[in-house]
């Protein structure tokens, strides 16, 4: 269960990251865009995660923060890199898991 909340945790951490950076970002049109097609991909990751957090009776939302936090603003490309670490970081994360099981199949 604490995986499940950790991974929603960074999926709405991930999600109001990008929808602010998009929102904000005013010279380049195109990031922008692309900022607003990678927050709702995160949107759409925490959408399946609370969904099964529901059935446990639980709930997690960070929107608090968007009102009660200070932003540090970063520049598109360190938060691209730090993204795409982190997917393929996620990657090998479950072909490990798919060795694993595929090894113990009676897990």
């Amino acid at each position: 269960m604490e995986t499940i909340l950790m991974k929603s945790r960074k999926q709405q951490s991930g999600f109001l990251l990008y929808k602010e950076r998009g929102r904000r970002l005013k010279t380049n049109p195109v990031v922008s865009n692309i900022f607003s097609l990678m927050y709702r991909d995160e949107a759409r990751h925490d959408r399946f995660l609370n969904k099964g957090l529901s059935d446990f009776n639980l709930a997690l939302d960070l929107g608090f923060l968007t009102k009660a936090r200070k932003y540090t603003i970063f520049k598109p490309k360190f938060i691209f890199y730090a993204t795409y670490l982190s997917e393929k970081i996620g990657h090998w994360r479950y072909i490990t898991i798919y060795k694993h099981f595929k090894a113990n199949s009676e897990c």
